[in-house]
């Protein structure tokens, strides 16, 4: 597993773990589920400051285009690139979000 720290800070320790804004981290799968059973740790994940990066298996050919993504999976996509939107977008503006994302990679 990787992460990349995107907080305010340079750094950030959680569960034993040193996070460096920016840098990937990688971590052993005890340690994934270490940082995900922290209650500090698990506050990072679900407000998105903590970002787990893609794998090889995450970007195959076969990754299904965003025009063709359900509302979720879209928010998933946006989440995972990094990228941010409002509670209330509707399918329309969460796919102008993926797609200015997918351009930019």
């Amino acid at each position: 597993m990787k992460y990349k720290y995107q907080g305010k800070n340079s750094s950030m320790r959680v569960a034993g773990i040193m996070f460096i804004k920016g840098a990937e981290t990688e971590i052993t799968a005890d340690q994934d589920k270490v940082l995900k059973a922290d209650r500090f740790g698990k506050a990072f994940l679900d407000n998105g400051t903590l970002v787990e990066t893609k794998t090889d298996a995450d970007t195959a050919p076969d990754t299904k285009p965003v025009d063709k993504m359900t509302v979720k999976e879209l928010e998933a996509y946006i989440t995972d690139n990094g990228g941010e939107f409002a509670d209330d977008d509707k399918k329309p503006e969460l796919l102008a979000i993926a797609q200015s994302i997918e351009d930019s990679q």
